[in-house]
């Protein structure tokens, strides 16, 4: 199996059945992350190499993962599917009503053309003009 230490204790075996899973001293059972999960899957299910909806092999030049189809963090084999990139947020968007808005966080008027703007989440501290045209053109007025 493994190579015993000075002790009698076995060291650590990669694919060693005594230390994975519920046997591992770091499982945490369902208090797991979504990202963690998401490794424990890929690991115990394989690399999905075709997708359940639209029937493509993994010749063909798409990507695949594993979609979680109940949206709850579980590790049952009935709560994932095999889908390629496309059909997953395909499925995401009719089933869990993803979209990609972002959602703006404060308004600000623009000292160029003094309309009010929504400030992007991720530029509020910087983001002083509504456009990058209006940016340029009060740069402008400045050095005139």
């Amino acid at each position: 199996m493994g190579a015993k230490t000075g002790e009698g204790q076995i060291m650590f075996v990669k694919g060693y059945k005594a230390v994975s899973g519920k046997n591992h001293y770091m499982w945490i059972g369902d208090k797991i992350s979504y990202h963690s999960l998401h490794t424990w899957v890929r690991n115990n299910f394989g690399r999905p190499l075709l997708c359940e909806i639209c029937k493509t092999a993994g010749g063909s030049s798409r990507k695949y993962n594993w979609a979680n189809i109940t949206g709850a963090l579980s590790r049952e084999r009935a709560a994932w599917k095999r889908l390629c990139s496309k059909c997953h947020y395909q499925f995401d968007i009719e089933k869990h009503k993803v979209t990609r808005t972002f959602k703006y966080s404060r308004t600000a008027i623009c000292p160029t053309c003094e309309l009010e703007f929504k400030k992007h989440p991720d530029h509020t501290g910087r983001q002083k003009y509504c456009s990058r045209k209006c940016g340029f053109n009060r740069n402008k007025k400045h050095k005139e």
